[in-house]
């Protein structure tokens, strides 16, 4: 997706973009719904397509929208309330805590989420949005978007080897903390080297 997606967005116009994202979206929903194919393991084309986060795609149209006058002036009704942020939040949390939760519905509440926080500054999530912690970990989000896996795996085998294995919220706790500081060091010592690499060719004219 990273790889692919800067050059469509780079060589098309908005609305192919968008047509392309569609039906992104639709083939990958389509997997999710349906399942796997049976017999055997699943095949790495199948893998491969729902490894992408339908969350992403729905951000990527939900940029668009934000970003077009006239459907921002439209999303108003739904993302320009103050409690919309905290709407969408108890939206997905119920999604989440349910025993089946749909991953369609869930990644869209949590699109719709983030829309409502950038919809408004003043919404009712702000003041706990700015809370230092958090701050924090928004400025990390992305390594630790990349690293999560790889720490809950390599977690997930210490537990299980000294007979901790089967408590999945000692697990949830543990990656939290142990992804947050690697992301840490990552954005400290490597990150911020590209980061300060894009600021200064971005200046240039």
């Amino acid at each position: 997706f990273y790889l692919l997606w800067p050059s469509v967005e780079r060589f098309m116009r908005p609305a192919r973009a968008l047509l392309v994202m569609g039906l992104a979206i639709a083939v990958v929903a389509t997997l999710v719904w349906t399942g796997p194919p049976t017999g055997g393991p699943n095949p790495l084309w199948f893998r491969m397509a729902t490894s992408i986060p339908l969350a992403i795609g729905f951000g990527v149209v939900l940029a668009h929208a934000l970003h077009d006058q006239r459907s921002y002036a439209w999303l108003k009704c739904l993302l320009g309330w103050r409690a919309s942020s905290l709407v969408f939040l108890l939206v997905a949390l119920s999604l989440l805590s349910s025993n089946a939760p749909s991953e369609i519905a869930v990644h869209l509440a949590l699109a719709l989420f983030v829309g409502a926080c950038v919809y408004r500054e003043d919404h009712l999530l702000a003041p706990l949005l700015q809370w230092r912690v958090l701050v924090h970990l928004g400025s990390i989000s992305y390594g630790m978007y990349l690293l999560h896996m790889l720490v809950k795996n390599a977690l997930g085998k210490g537990l299980s080897a000294i007979g901790m294995g089967d408590s999945p919220y000692l697990l949830f706790l543990l990656t939290v903390v142990t992804t947050a500081a690697v992301a840490t060091l990552s954005f400290r010592y490597f990150e911020s080297f590209f980061l300060t690499l894009k600021a200064k060719y971005a200046t240039v004219k």
